[in-house]
C-alpha cells in the first residue's frame, strides 16, 4: 500500500478531487512526496510477521525513517506494555541481522526476549503499520526502492 502522490498543497494536488478525497480519509495533513514518502501494510495481529530489510536496503531517507502502528478501523496508537508505538531509525537498541540486514517483528505475541527490541507491538486483530520516509531519495521517491513485504512468521522459525 503507498500513499505517495496523495498529499501536498493545492497548487500540487490541483482540481483532482478524488485524490484529495483520498488523501483526506487516509489521513489530513499528510506531507508532499519530496517531504516525505508513505507506505505501509494492513496485517492481522494473531500472526506474528516480519517486515525484513537486506543489506542495503533500509529506507533511503536523509532526515529519518519509521513505521507507526495504528489500530484498525479506528487508527488509534495502540497502547501496549512497551509502550512503543513505531520503530525506526531513531529506536533505540535496534539489533541487525548476522548479514547486516534488519528484521522487524510485528505482532500481538512478542516474537521472543532476545527479539524483542525489533518488535511493533499490534493488537489482536486488524491493525495498519504506516512507513514513512522523510526526506526520501529519488529511489523511493520514483519507485525503484520498495518497501519489502509483510511475510508471516512460519512456526519452526
Amino acid at each position: 500500500m503507498s500513499s505517495n502522490g496523495l498529499f501536498g498543497t493545492r497548487a500540487e494536488l490541483h482540481s483532482d478531487y478524488m485524490k484529495r478525497a483520498v488523501a483526506a480519509t487516509m489521513g489530513l495533513y499528510g506531507n508532499s512526496l519530496v517531504e516525505a514518502w508513505y507506505g505501509g501494510y494492513v496485517g492481522d495481529g494473531n500472526t506474528l510477521s516480519t517486515i525484513r530489510f537486506a543489506p542495503g536496503q533500509l529506507p533511503p531517507a536523509k532526515f529519518f525513517w519509521s513505521m507507526t502502528l495504528y489500530t484498525l478501523p479506528d487508527r488509534f496508537l495502540y497502547a501496549n506494555p512497551l509502550k512503543r508505538y513505531s520503530i525506526g531509525d531513531r529506536t533505540p537498541g535496534l539489533k541487525r541481522d548476522p548479514d547486516g540486514g534488519l528484521t522487524l517483528y510485528v505482532g500481538n505475541a512478542s516474537p521472543g526476549a532476545d527479539k524483542e527490541s525489533n518488535w511493533l507491538p499490534t493488537p489482536q486483530g486488524r491493525y495498519s503499520a504506516v512507513g514513512r520516509i522523510y526526506g526520501p531519495s529519488r529511489e523511493a521517491m520514483d519507485g525503484t526502492w520498495k518497501l519489502p513485504p509483510l511475510a508471516p512468521v512460519s512456526m519452526g522459525r
